[in-house]
């Protein structure tokens, strides 16, 4: 049975001897709040154009096109702070009250000023709005106006933990460090690189802990090619981000190819140093990967200085809950020379420590020539935290790292064929030449090398007495 429904109106005359009517439903019985669209009518007009009252009051409208890459989302709550996204759009009818023409359409003028990426529930921060849902086949209909929110109308909301559920925000669960993670990739996926895994976890936890740290994290990772360094770093990324190196507040900036230009070095020193300032103004752990630092000219680590300082603030902005990685071949010869002085003295790699290295690595990345971290204040200043080498891997890790590779492609009948993988495994180079105990290029070259002896696997074979030649060809 429907229960009744009242309208309660009133009548005002007019200079022109017209009635406005302003009409307020009601129910004879409560059995929840009134919908929006008992206040909300929309009409074919009788020019064809379309025209809509609330509550008896006639309305302006206008039809908004979002910008390219915008979208309008309509959320429907499935399940306390859950929503789902039930349509998208690219246009709406925007319904306003009668105003001075001046004032009109504010969002159609924010519209045309936009420069983020943002959904469109995020332009009208100060304007209490409405959402009335029409058939699939019309356009969503927005109503700003006075500050009234009705019960059972599909509300539209500027809620930070909503705009989270569509965005990445920085918080929970887009930045959230996952230590147990960390420690299961870096043990199970890290082959021959003992130092790493001692060093990198438990700074990185130190760092995360710690509420007020004194300053950002800073390490830096040396070693040849192949040897781990952007693996290590993407675990890092995944381990802490949830997006991981896709990550908006993760920062891969890789030297040659950002700054190729020597003669632009004024220019690349205000956009990195800009770059660096917008990315942990969005989020304070944002995370800044220098890729071939090596490679980077001085005078754009010496603008990274004063963010990797004892600083409770740069440009207003806190640096100290944030990290910095650079990665750089620099040292790579140094650590491979001693990494062979022990192998040949019959010591197990296992001994090798961290003080075993990080003086050299100092040394190296301060004096040897060619830029990169050469004569910084970063190093004169001790602002980075740990010079971690990461060793040159023996036949043994290459092994293991072949077997991952043939396990991650679904090839597990592979990666138990001991011959096979050997083929692989002998496929690379390794020095010194009279001995051929480190691969030149690490497990960087396994895909490879491993897709050719797949390819090998699955490649028909053809014997030449079951073909038949025609003598006239």
């Amino acid at each position: 049975m429907t229960t009744p429904v009242c309208v309660i109106s009133k009548r005002t005359g007019t200079s022109s001897g017209e009635q406005d009517i302003h009409s307020l439903p009601c129910k004879l019985h409560y059995d929840g709040p009134a919908q929006v669209s008992s206040y909300f009518i929309q009409e074919e007009g009788p020019n064809g154009k379309r025209r809509a009252a609330f509550r008896g009051h006639g309305l302006e409208g206008v039809k908004l096109d979002l910008p390219p890459n915008y979208e309008l989302c309509v959320l429907k709550k499935r399940a306390g702070d859950v929503f789902d996204i039930e349509r998208r759009e690219r246009s709406f009818m925007l319904w306003e009250w009668d105003r001075e023409a001046g004032e009109r359409s504010a969002a159609a003028r924010a519209l045309s000023q936009l420069k983020m990426r943002l959904s469109i529930y995020v332009l009208l921060p100060c304007i209490t709005t409405v959402l009335v849902e029409q058939t699939a086949s019309e356009p969503i209909s927005l109503i700003t106006g006075a500050a009234v929110v009705f019960g059972g109308g599909a509300l539209w909301s500027f809620q930070h933990k909503i705009k989270c559920k569509l965005f990445e925000c920085c918080d929970k669960p887009y930045v959230n460090p996952r230590f147990d993670k960390l420690h299961r990739d870096l043990n199970e996926l890290v082959y021959g690189q003992h130092l790493v895994l001692d060093t990198v976890e438990n700074a990185l936890r130190a760092h995360w802990s710690n509420e007020q740290p004194k300053k950002p994290l800073a390490m830096s990772f040396h070693g040849f090619t192949g040897s781990g360094k952007n693996y290590v770093t993407e675990i890092i990324a995944n381990s802490t981000f949830k997006n991981g190196m896709r990550s908006n507040f993760v920062h891969h900036i890789v030297a040659t190819s950002e700054y190729p230009d020597k003669n632009k070095l004024n220019e690349y020193k205000l956009k990195l140093r800009e770059r660096i300032l917008n990315g942990v103004s969005k989020c304070s752990r944002a995370m800044f990967v220098f890729d071939e630092a090596d490679k980077l000219p001085e005078q754009l680590l010496e603008i990274i200085k004063p963010f990797l300082d004892y600083y409770d603030s740069v440009g207003g902005i806190d640096f100290r809950k944030s990290t910095f990685l650079f990665l750089s071949n620099r040292g790579g010869s140094m650590i491979a020379n001693l990494a062979f002085s022990h192998y040949q003295s019959g010591s197990p790699r296992e001994d090798l420590t961290l003080n075993n290295f990080e003086r050299m690595l100092m040394h190296a990345a301060y004096n040897e020539p060619g830029g990169g971290l050469k004569l910084t204040e970063l190093i004169s200043s001790h602002l980075i935290d740990h010079f971690i080498p990461f060793l040159p891997m023996e036949r043994r890790h290459i092994y293991s790292c072949t077997v991952f590779y043939l396990k991650s492609r679904g090839r597990e009948d592979l990666a138990k064929d001991d011959e096979l993988v050997q083929r692989i495994v002998n496929s690379l180079q390794y020095f010194p030449k009279d001995k051929e105990i480190f691969s030149s290029s690490g497990c960087k070259r396994i895909a490879a090398k491993a897709g050719l002896e797949i390819s090998k696997e699955t490649m028909p074979s053809f014997s030449i007495k079951h073909l038949t030649f025609d003598d006239e060809l």
